[in-house]
């Protein structure tokens, strides 16, 4: 029979290798996890169980401390607030502002901290004011003005139980108190104390239902319960007390008996052992389900162990048969390819090569949903149809028929935060962004989030009530702290730009356009801001006077950078006021204006400065931050005056004097010409032909035509065995006819007939 088994697996050793994997490991697994369970599950669950209840109590202490620190703090803060110290000394309670903020501020207090249950103010001759949830009987507080001033700050905080009026019980209270010592006499000058209702803080720490059997108790160095949680029937034993508050290890487990059950105590001290937080819990309950689950899960594995077989056989066959043609192909590919290696097995290969396919399909996938929103939003042709379906396949928005709005966000300052970071980190940082965004922002919406660039992310929110007129400040309010964040972890500031409320699918190029746009007034207004379509209905939308643009026009002529730049600030100022697109505007009008200055004398393609008004309005409008912007402003002077200063540095004369020597010296070349000539020296065209007229007396084509002339007819007569058209070609003509032409225009003669003319 194995024999028989062993021939048809032959040739087929993957199929036996994966039945063989598939059995043993099932095997082994169970037997390991059937003798684990039986020999150790108890033990180490218990100890597992105890762990993680030493890590609630230790969490429990830390939040039991901080609301104590807190209160600490609170007090401190108080006792050294000005206002209420003059009102502690003076004992004034007149209802003047002074009082009225007082009292004000510290309901407030009392407000935002439930357990809080009274704020007490004395001074040496008792209570000066106090603002309370439930009255305090007289007797009272009148024990508290004792307690806090026979009392150092160091023994805070004290436990006892406070009277209230009107509840006729008790309320066990823990006081927090502050002052400056006591004088020599007994006297203290000012103190502040805070009731904390013990009952109130208990239900602030635990704010689930304690578990059936599961008690926790807070009990201080005295051994006073101050707070218990859970059966209020399970009293601790003076024993187990006594254990607990002398104990001197970081935790104590231990066993006792209370009320005839048998429990497990465990003790978690605090810092300074002033409070112990214990707790108790029925020792059969503790681990009666686990003794259950054991049963079930050995019964279960011994059951298993009878299946597998039958289970291997299947998985096996149906697994193999669908996937064997797909490792023929990657074994084919693994043995032709470079991947292979001798150090590697060839299931190993192929396991490789199948796991980095996965892994290249997935991130495609993402590359190519993240590329399909880009293109989508950026689209300017994007129809209705194409939007739906791309918003139903990445699931963008909740429903593509309800209204929603955009969020761009770009990171301020943005070249230096890549300077900092790396690709792989950069990526990183901007997809945790968005998960952080889509964590503060599900809280009110349905969201989704993108990275659409190096330095962008997209939000978009539905689901929303967009009815209520509040909508917007929830917005601002989750970007404000989503802004926060960033700057917390990142330590980089961010700009978001909200679109108005878009309708339908097809608008959302346009919302995201709209959304993005906003972002630009980062550059003017500063970084780190939130920006609505409301903010046009705030600023000016007409022009910006020409007065700010001829005044940094007449700086650079007049060649003074100090007026230049207070012009330059003045223009800002006024782009400050006005809507963006104003601002670019006027920009763009005081760049086209300074360039214009130099443009009647400049070279074409001499400088970088563009002379195209659209040129210049886009290269304006992508700045993203204020001081490149002024500094391409300064660049821009700076550039002008420079080819002004060149020009004025270097006269007319001069000019046509250098033109005149290399025009001597090249005039025989047929691609001399004014445009050529006027590079040459970094000068317009119409510039150089305007000063050659005025200092020749001629046009730069009729001196070169009178110098080409002139030359032909000396060597006319020079040479007298030249031919007429090697001459032509010799200062610069190409056609011989034309030479002829202009030749008996000048002279009179044609070549040939001056020439016979010269021999006689």
């Amino acid at each position: 029979m194995f024999k028989s088994l062993y021939r048809k697996f032959a040739n087929s050793k993957y199929y036996l290798k994966l039945y063989l994997s598939v059995f043993v490991v099932s095997v082994i697994s169970v037997i390991v996890l059937t003798l684990f369970m039986f020999y150790f599950f108890k033990d180490k669950t218990i100890n597992i169980l105890n762990r993680m209840n030493i890590l609630e109590l230790h969490n429990t202490e830390t939040v039991f401390n901080n609301y104590i620190d807190a209160a600490k703090r609170s007090a401190m803060e108080l006792y050294q607030n000005p206002t209420l110290k003059t009102i502690m000394l003076t004992g004034d309670k007149d209802w003047s502002g002074n009082y009225y903020n007082a009292v004000s501020h510290t309901r407030s207090i009392i407000t935002a901290n439930k357990f809080v249950n009274s704020i007490y103010y004395f001074n040496n001759d008792g209570i000066v004011f106090n603002v309370t949830n439930k009255t305090e009987s007289y007797d009272s507080q009148k024990k508290l003005f004792d307690l806090v001033k026979n009392n150092s700050v160091l023994n805070n905080p004290i436990i006892w139980d406070l009277n209230v009026l009107n509840y006729n019980n008790q309320i066990r209270t823990m006081t927090v108190f502050f002052h400056e010592g006591v004088s020599n006499d007994g006297a203290i000058d000012c103190a502040v104390a805070i009731n904390i209702d013990l009952n109130e803080l208990k239900n602030s720490i635990f704010s689930k239902q304690a578990e059936n059997g599961m008690n926790v108790f807070i009990i201080s160095d005295e051994g006073d319960i101050v707070i218990q949680w859970g059966n209020s029937n399970t009293n601790l034993n003076s024993e187990d007390l006594s254990r607990i508050i002398t104990t001197d290890k970081s935790y104590d487990i231990f066993k006792s008996v209370i009320d005839n059950h048998e429990v497990n105590i465990l003790t978690v001290p605090s810092e300074n052992n002033k409070f112990f937080i214990v707790s108790v819990m029925d020792y059969n309950q503790s681990i009666s389900d686990l003794i259950k689950t054991r049963n079930v899960l050995i019964i279960s594995c011994l059951s298993i162990i009878l299946v597998i077989i039958v289970i291997s056989t299947i998985i096996t066959k149906k697994v193999y048969r669908p996937i064997g043609n797909i490792f023929d192909n990657v074994r084919e590919y693994v043995s032709n390819s470079s991947v292979k290696s001798k150090n590697m097995d060839e299931v190993q290969m192929i396991s490789n090569t199948l796991n980095g396919m996965v892994e290249r399909i997935n991130s495609l996938e993402k590359v190519n949903e993240k590329n399909t929103i880009v293109k989508m939003i950026t689209s300017d042709n994007l129809g209705s149809s194409t939007a739906e379906e791309i918003i139903k396949k990445t699931g963008i928005l909740k429903s593509y028929e309800k209204p929603y709005v955009v969020i761009a966000i770009k990171i301020d300052d943005f070249a230096r935060f890549k300077e900092r970071n790396n690709a792989e980190a950069l990526s990183f940082q901007l997809n945790s962004i968005c998960t952080m965004s889509s964590d503060l922002f599900k809280q009110i919406a349905y969201v989704s989030a993108y990275q659409v660039s190096d330095d962008g992310i997209v939000i978009f929110l539905s689901e929303m009530d967009f009815n209520n007129k509040l909508y917007k400040n929830k917005i601002i309010s989750t970007l404000s702290d989503l802004q926060s964040t960033i700057s917390r972890i990142f330590h980089i500031s961010v700009t978001c730009g909200i679109s108005s409320i878009a309708n339908n699918a097809k608008e959302i190029t346009h919302k995201y356009k709209e959304a993005l746009g906003l972002t630009k007034y980062r550059v003017l207004l500063g970084n780190g801001g939130v920006y609505s379509p409301q903010i046009s209905s705030s600023l000016d939308n007409s022009d910006i006077p020409e007065k700010y643009i001829n005044d940094a026009v007449n700086a650079v002529k007049k060649a003074s950078l100090e007026d230049y730049n207070d012009s330059i600030d003045h223009l800002f100022e006024q782009c400050k006021k006005h809507v963006y697109k104003k601002s670019i505007i006027a920009m763009s009008k005081l760049t086209t204006n300074v360039y214009r200055i130099v443009e009647g004398i400049q070279a074409e393609g001499d400088t970088d400065i563009g002379f195209d008004y659209a040129d210049v309005y886009n290269k304006l409008y992508s700045f993203e931050d204020s001081v490149e912007l002024r500094s391409w402003f300064t660049s821009l002077y700076d550039e002008t005056r420079k080819l002004l200063d060149d020009i004025n540095e270097k006269g007319i004369h001069d000019i046509v004097t250098e033109a005149i020597d290399y025009i001597n010296e090249t005039y025989m070349d047929p691609q001399l010409s004014l445009n050529s000539m006027a590079e040459k020296l970094s000068i317009s065209p119409w510039y150089f032909s305007r000063i050659f007229n005025e200092v020749t007396g001629t046009s730069f084509p009729d001196y070169i035509n009178n110098l080409k002339l002139n030359k032909a007819k000396d060597l006319l007569t020079e040479d007298m065995n030249s031919d007429i058209n090697d001459i032509a070609k010799k200062v610069g003509y190409n056609s011989s006819t034309y030479f002829t032409t202009l030749f008996k225009k000048k002279f009179g003669l044609s070549p040939s007939k001056f020439r016979n003319n010269s021999k006689i």
